[in-house]
Order: C-alpha cells, then sequence, then structure tokens
C-alpha cells in the first residue's frame, strides 16, 4: 500500500517548476515560431518573483499568436515571473543559455534538492528493511513524498512530473531493471530526471536535450541488456573513472556522492 507522509512547499522546488516551465516554453517557441535556436537570459528567482528573457533566433515568425500568449500569461500567474521574447537574426554576445544547457542546469537543481530531502528517508529505508520513499516534484513547483513497500510504490498518475527519485537500501544506488523501465515511460510523459538516493551514494538517470528517437532505442538497449550494463556500471565504479557512467543518446546516467565500490 503507498501512502503519502509529506507535501513539500519550498522556495527551490518552486524554482525548479518555473524553469521546467520555461522549458517547455523555449521549446514550444521554437516549434511555432521556426527559431534556429533559443537562449534564455535573467535566469533568477528572488523572493518568490522572476525575470526572464527569451532570446528566439532566426526566427521564420516573429509575431505572437494568441496559444503564445496564453501560455506566457498563464506561466506569469503561476510563478510571478515577467517573461520578455525578443526575436534577433543573430545571437550577439552572451545571449544566456542554450536549451540544453538549461537541461542540464535544471537536472543539477534537482539532483541537489532531491538529494537534500530524501536523505533523512533514506535513512528510515536502512532502519525500516522491505519499505521505500519516493519524491515527486511536480511541475507546479511542489514536491511528494510517498512511503510504500520496495517496488512496490505506485505512482498516481499527475500530469507533468518533473522528477522521480526514490530510496534504495544503503550500499547499492544502482537503479534495477524495472526502475530504468519505469524511467523511459516517466520521461516520454515529459520527466526530465529519475534517481534513486541513499545514505552513501546517489544514482541519477536525467536528460540532456528532447528524447528523441535515438535515446529512446539506446536506452531499450540497456534495459535488454541490463546484466551487462550493471556490471560496466560496477567496474567504473570500482575504478573510480568518472561520475558519469553512461550515456544513451540525450540521457545521462550519473552517480554522485561517496561510494564504496560494489
Amino acid at each position: 500500500m503507498t501512502k503519502m507522509v509529506n507535501e513539500i512547499n519550498s522556495r527551490s522546488l518552486k524554482y525548479i517548476g518555473a524553469l521546467y516551465n520555461v522549458l517547455n516554453l523555449a521549446e514550444y517557441i521554437v516549434e511555432e515560431l521556426e527559431c534556429e535556436a533559443i537562449y534564455i537570459r535573467d535566469v533568477a528567482y528572488r523572493d518568490n518573483r522572476g525575470q526572464i528573457t527569451l532570446y528566439g533566433v532566426s526566427c521564420r515568425y516573429d509575431e505572437y499568436r494568441s496559444d503564445l500568449d496564453r501560455y506566457i500569461k498563464d506561466l506569469k500567474e503561476s510563478f510571478n515571473i515577467d517573461i520578455d521574447l525578443v526575436t534577433k537574426t543573430v545571437a550577439v554576445g552572451n545571449p544566456g543559455l542554450s536549451i540544453e544547457e538549461l537541461y542540464r542546469y535544471i537536472a543539477d537543481l534537482v539532483k541537489e534538492s532531491s538529494s537534500e530531502i530524501l536523505k533523512r528517508y533514506a535513512y528510515l529505508t536502512e532502519g525500516r528493511k522491505g519499505i521505500e520513499y519516493l519524491l515527486l516534484i511536480l511541475s507546479n513547483g511542489k514536491g511528494v513524498v510517498l512511503e510504500g513497500e520496495y517496488h512496490k510504490v505506485e505512482i498516481p498518475y499527475i500530469k507533468n512530473i518533473v522528477a522521480t527519485v526514490h530510496t534504495h537500501p544503503s550500499g547499492y544506488c544502482l537503479p534495477s531493471r524495472q526502475d530504468i523501465e519505469t524511467c523511459l515511460l516517466h520521461m516520454g510523459d515529459g520527466g526530465l530526471l529519475c534517481g534513486v538516493v541513499t545514505v552513501s551514494c546517489d544514482f541519477y538517470i536525467y536528460l540532456t536535450n528532447v528524447l528523441d528517437e535515438d535515446s529512446f532505442r539506446s536506452m531499450m538497449k540497456i534495459v535488454n541488456g541490463y546484466d551487462r550494463f550493471v556490471s560496466e556500471i560496477i567496474r567504473k565504479l570500482n575504478n573510480r573513472e568518472s561520475n558519469i557512467l553512461a550515456k544513451a543518446g540525450n540521457i545521462v546516467f550519473e552517480v554522485t556522492g561517496p561510494h564504496f565500490g560494489y
């Protein structure tokens, strides 16, 4: 049985929710205005108020459309963010973060926040064998922590979950085959990151750009060759080769925090 044990309202999660929606807006602008690129500048969120400028480069269309106006208005009302959209022929100087850089920036924020939130629950998992905790970071900037039996925590259907991170017993932060399959489904539904938090280490799987066909196929190869994948990951962990353990197209597998080999 799955139950909610905590609902989190924090500035850091609100910021993540705001940037997630800005990312979706930026991708929407590129598609709708047919821009070659877009940059996000003045990414700041202080005292629950933000100011962001989007620079569309070499856009075929430079006029707002009614649905785009509504999108920007809703984002302003939901997160108290002032958004300016500027279209330019070329990028001048330092235009800001690219979409790829914004993906990584959000991933870094999620890793930091989820580890901070779930570490105490990881200790509970350590003391209560067979119980795990799942953090959902939502697109509205809120967080929910669920409790349930190991591999039996049921994720309620909530549209636009930014990230799902759950606890494992100490010493084994590698995702299971089921974790990776579930993560791929999550990403296919708009999610950016999945992860595992333990007392001793954290493991994250996150997007660095859109989930394209190549990324999906590469993830399926990992799922189908899971045992071989885990063996290679363990070898890299034991050799302390790098925190970046694998890539699948636009998807990165990364370990953070201290780990002691397997």
